[in-house]
């Protein structure tokens, strides 16, 4: 009786194998989807990303400050900040759009390089001083 008994355990645990390894397969199909998908996300955030950042004049320092922890830490800290400053006053302007300004500080804004680039002066971008 015994053999009958190891026979009988060792078909079960042949079948126990046999259903492990279908149950592997499908769970490796199920990550290669998932992995496949999330690629196509991946790729489609990236180019988002290069748009959104070609639009907006951006570096890629720049997204990666937005990204970081640190950035959302120090806004909170600057919000709760009281301090007595005045808004710097607008050095050069959009011919195009008389609402953009810019200050001369800081990075530059896309509608003043582009005028750079087509080759606009610096100087003639000034706003007259009063």
């Amino acid at each position: 009786m015994p053999k009958k008994r190891l026979l009988k355990n060792s078909e079960d645990i042949q079948q126990q194998i046999k259903n492990l390894k279908k149950e592997l397969k499908y769970a490796q199909k199920i990550e290669a989807r998932i992995l496949k998908e999330n690629s196509k996300e991946i790729k489609l955030l990236s180019k988002e990303i290069k748009r959104l950042s070609k639009k907006h004049a951006m570096i890629p320092d720049d997204i990666l400050k937005l990204l970081s922890n640190t950035t959302s830490v120090t806004r909170k800290y600057k919000k709760n900040k009281k301090t007595n400053t005045t808004p710097a006053v607008a050095k050069y302007q959009n011919p195009g759009d008389s609402e953009q300004t810019w200050t001369g500080k800081g990075r530059r804004p896309a509608w003043f390089i582009a005028a750079i680039e087509s080759g606009i002066n610096s100087e003639s971008l000034e706003i007259p001083s009063p």
